[in-house]
This record gives structure tokens, sequence and C-alpha cells, in this order.
């Protein structure tokens, strides 16, 4: 798993926030940051093993301009419905001053 800077990861991808909204370098704003990620796993403390996740199944309908987009090589396709699994894990860790996320 890659291990980024939560402060780099932060200033360059603010998901979710809005002009009044900020994510500083803090242990707690990564967890809120994680937060904001559709996990599959209930805990953003600890890292986990990808094999051992949980998935979720997604169901799309590709109506209109999804009808372009690609049902991932894993999904089934039925008609203009699109089913597959996921994996996400988005969690936080600190070592002294520095936080950093995964996922």
């Amino acid at each position: 798993m890659k291990l980024l800077t939560y402060f780099a990861l932060v200033s360059s991808i603010n998901a979710g926030a809005t002009e009044d909204e900020a994510y500083n370098s803090s242990y707690e704003d990564c967890l809120a940051f994680a937060a904001t990620f559709d996990n599959t796993c209930a805990d953003q403390t600890t890292q986990q093993d990808y094999s051992s996740l949980a998935t979720a199944t997604i169901s799309c309908t590709q109506s209109g301009d999804m009808r372009q987009a690609t049902c991932p090589s894993h999904g089934t396709k039925t008609g203009d419905v699109c089913t597959f699994t996921r994996k996400l894990c988005v969690t936080c860790a600190q070592a002294g001053d520095v936080v950093t996320i995964r996922a």
C-alpha cells in the first residue's frame, strides 16, 4: 500500500470541502477526511490487510451519458445495469508530528 503524507494529499485534494472548510495536518482532521470516503471498513485508525477487507456490491444504471462508461472487468453488465464489488479503506496514522493517510 502506498503511504502518503496527509498534508501533501490534503493540499492537492480537499474532497468535498467547501470554501469555508479546510483540513490541516492534524490527526483529527485526517480522520475526518478519511471518513468522507465510502469505506468498506469501519476503523480508520488501523491499517488493514487488503485481502481481509469487506467488499461492497455496487450497481449502477448506465443510461444517458453513462452509456459510454465501462463496467469494470470483474463486473457484470445486464442491459444498462453494471454490478461489481469494490473495497476501500482509507486510514490515518501518526508517528511523532507526521500524520499520514493510506488507501
